[in-house]
């Protein structure tokens, strides 16, 4: 009985022993970390730089209200101008008839009067109709009705800036968690700020070779799952928002219908995202939502039949577009 035990115990030596040396041969490939969460090396994206639009804004509006204030004095001394032109004619009409009157006076008290005129009736013209005159819109008028649109006040196309934004996923396994993240997501949204529920769109993407988690043999294994079968990127398509209240300091939140295209399937899915109009006049969009990766075909990876990788991982966005011009 004694040889039975020590024979076991011998056994469950080497199989530690073969455990620990398949850990030390792969460091890379294997990271223990406890008690991290998912989201715990999420970094935010450095801020966009700085520009003086509002001040420029400012200043146009102070043109603009010296432009109307001009517009009304030019109206005034147009309106003053008409009136002394009418004012001259009267007076010269007047003055025609005074000399023709003078002339009248001087002519030969015997000379026979002129035989009377004979007077025709005329027949009355049937009445017609005003002509309908359009207002003449003044300058003042013109300029007051004159207002900038901004790119909230229209359906706007807001193109994502490289280098400013954040994507990746989180994940879990039995023995610790990770985060892969890039900042190389290209892509575009169209949306109406204060018409958000209306004809809402969008495509992203992102390269898969770009993904970064810390540890290159855990990038490797990330690459040769997501990319199986020559897929090498991962989209996402914005097929409609809905609001969920109205616009505060600059912030709304909305429900996104979303398409993930991953390892060439398709799967839609609803989730709340939140966007905000920066100070910058960017527009910041930030969300997550939770995936299985056997809703697109891709099985779990494993190791030495223990450590083992959740099906659920939680992708997460955090990006800065800008506003492209409007087409004239």
């Amino acid at each position: 009985m004694m040889r039975v035990v020590l024979f076991l115990l011998a056994a469950v030596a080497l199989v530690g022993l073969g455990a620990g040396g398949a850990l030390l041969m792969a460091p890379e490939r294997i990271a223990i970390v406890v008690g991290v969460d998912p989201g715990a090396e999420r970094e935010a994206p450095p801020p966009p730089p700085r520009d003086r639009t509002d001040e420029v804004l400012s200043e146009i509006q102070s043109l603009r209200d010296g432009l109307v204030t001009l517009g009304v004095a030019l109206d005034v001394a147009a309106t003053e101008r008409e009136h002394l032109q009418r004012g001259a004619a009267v007076i010269a009409t007047r003055l025609e008839r005074i000399r023709t009157t003078i002339e009248a006076l001087q002519t030969v008290e015997d000379e026979p009067d002129p035989p009377a005129p004979v007077v025709l009736v005329p027949i009355p013209a049937p009445p017609q109709p005003k002509p309908v005159v359009a207002k003449r819109q003044t300058l003042a008028e013109l300029l007051a009705k004159k207002k900038s649109v901004g790119p909230l006040d229209r359906a706007t196309r807001w193109k994502l800036m490289p280098k400013h934004g954040r994507v990746g996923f989180d994940g879990r396994s039995t023995i610790h968690n990770f985060t892969a993240r890039s900042d190389r997501v290209a892509g575009a949204v169209t949306l109406h700020w204060n018409e958000l529920g209306t004809a809402a769109s969008g495509d992203l993407r992102l390269d898969i070779a770009s993904l970064d988690s810390g540890s290159e043999g855990r990038d490797e294994a990330i690459r040769e799952h997501l990319g199986e079968g020559g897929h090498n990127g991962v989209s996402c398509r914005v097929l409609s928002l809905q609001p969920k209240g109205a616009a505060r300091d600059g912030v709304r939140t909305a429900t996104a219908k979303l398409r993930f295209t991953i390892h060439g399937r398709a799967h839609e899915m609803e989730t709340p995202v939140k966007l905000t109009f920066t100070p910058e006049r960017l527009l910041r969009i930030q969300g997550e939502a939770k995936l299985k990766m056997s809703d697109f075909g891709i099985h779990p990876a494993a190791k030495l039949g223990v450590i083992k990788v959740d099906d659920a991982v939680t992708v997460w966005w955090d990006l800065y577009a800008e506003p492209q011009r409007a087409n004239r």
